[in-house]
């Protein structure tokens, strides 16, 4: 496709190839989610275990107030799934502190579930690396993953 736009070109053909791949790419990353918790669900991890993605203040448009916000990654060892969880708690003061005595749960729900936005923070981001050396690190008593750098 040739468009009259030089600018329009250039975007054309750096879009090109990950707009003609949208399936094989979201198909890749929802593949690595479900064989990482197939990987945790066939060596039963016996506890649940929360690795922080991120944490931050935000305005909240709907409560027009700034909230504390948490995402994790929780593998639930009862129910053998991997959760993405989002919890919001009240600002306390200035903004410099969170209220963690009333925590709000406003998403949780097994990782291959969410939005595919929220699959690909967790992908590309090295998230389900990190928690899986986290994990490691938990039981490593012969300092094996000192060297690591994750």
């Amino acid at each position: 496709m040739n468009f009259n736009s030089d600018l329009l070109q250039s975007y054309f053909e750096t879009a090109k190839p990950i707009l003609d791949n949208i399936s094989k790419i979201k198909d890749a990353i929802s593949e690595d989610i479900k064989l990482f918790e197939g990987y945790l669900k066939s060596i039963n991890f016996p506890e649940n275990f929360r690795y922080q993605i991120d944490c931050r203040n935000a305005f909240d448009e709907e409560e027009c107030e700034y909230l504390g916000i948490e995402e994790s990654l929780l593998w639930n060892c009862e129910k053998k799934r991997l959760f993405f969880v989002k919890t919001t708690y009240p600002i306390i003061g200035d903004g410099s502190m969170w209220d963690v005595y009333s925590p709000h749960i406003a998403i949780e729900k097994p990782l291959i579930e969410t939005p595919f936005e929220v699959r690909k923070i967790v992908c590309t981001g090295n998230h389900l690396g990190k928690l899986l050396h986290a994990i490691a690190e938990k039981y490593d008593v012969e300092n094996k993953l000192k060297s690591y750098k994750s």
